[in-house]
């Protein structure tokens, strides 16, 4: 069996750095990363970066077009030829791929790029999970924003996905209002607000728990060991017969324990 994670994400997410952690978390699964975001400059760890056919700028310099729709096209001119892609790049021995996507969400409602990607690597034999991230510091400016964020994705994207808050070393620094396990359940939401439409959009996330988040902090190791085990559980990959990973006998709890606000 071929495994594939689609990394998304709103711009300042640490869908890069994230992408850099699985290196060496990963080693013995000997990961292939792909970098189709245009607009990321910082490609040294990839095996393939989009950049290689065309930056955003200098999409934008060549046909006047503004980043958005210069990313739009790349990504579409890119997906369109996927299939020669593959055997170029994957057909041998490419068994977990790795895809950081740009952050713009409009390529989720706005286009098929995302999707024509996915069911390449399905009908490839890849089993596709998405990891959608979302920063704590965006959380804590925009907690509402970040769930219609993440209901959007998750809601287009017919395949398993793991949703994660990122940055979670950042718990102490701003300040935060609630335990971060409240934020994780969509338990935040108690307190009834004047504004009919925003109320309504609350009433529909907690009457439709459609996803939960995991946490993300690359100072304490266990989070991203834990989430790898999450997103094993949504691929499949621990039905693999090379399997083998202590990363399930973690305690939650006490992964929770360090992102409590303090009384």
């Amino acid at each position: 069996m071929k495994y594939c994670e689609i990394i998304i994400g709103p711009p300042g997410s640490g869908k890069s750095t994230y992408v850099d952690k699985k290196i060496d978390l990963l080693k013995d699964r000997n990961p292939y990363l792909i970098n189709l975001d245009p607009g990321n400059i910082n490609t040294r760890h990839y095996d393939y970066s989009i950049t290689e056919k065309y930056t955003v700028n200098q999409y934008q310099k060549e046909f006047n077009k503004g980043p958005n729709a210069s990313t739009k096209d790349i990504l579409s001119e890119f997906v369109s030829d996927l299939n020669s892609f593959y055997y170029e790049k994957l057909v041998d021995n490419v068994c977990y791929l790795i895809i950081d996507m740009p952050g713009q969400v409009e390529f989720l409602i706005n286009g098929d790029s995302m999707s024509n990607l996915i069911s390449l690597f399905i009908r490839k034999g890849y089993s596709v999970s998405v990891i959608c991230l979302i920063d704590l510091v965006f959380f804590n400016h925009s907690p509402l924003s970040s769930f219609l964020f993440t209901l959007i994705c998750v809601s287009l994207l017919e395949v398993p996905y793991v949703c994660v808050i990122s940055k979670c070393d950042n718990f102490d620094k701003i300040g935060f209002n609630y335990d971060l396990e409240k934020i994780t359940k969509l338990d935040i939401f108690n307190e009834k607000v004047n504004d009919k439409f925003t109320q309504s959009i609350i009433q529909f996330l907690v009457e439709n728990p459609l996803f939960r988040y995991e946490i993300l902090d690359y100072d304490n190791e266990n989070t991203l060991k834990y989430l790898q085990y999450i997103i094993d559980q949504s691929s499949g990959y621990i039905y693999d017969e090379d399997y083998s990973t202590d990363y399930s006998k973690l305690d939650v709890e006490d992964l929770f324990s360090k992102y409590k606000i303090k009384e």
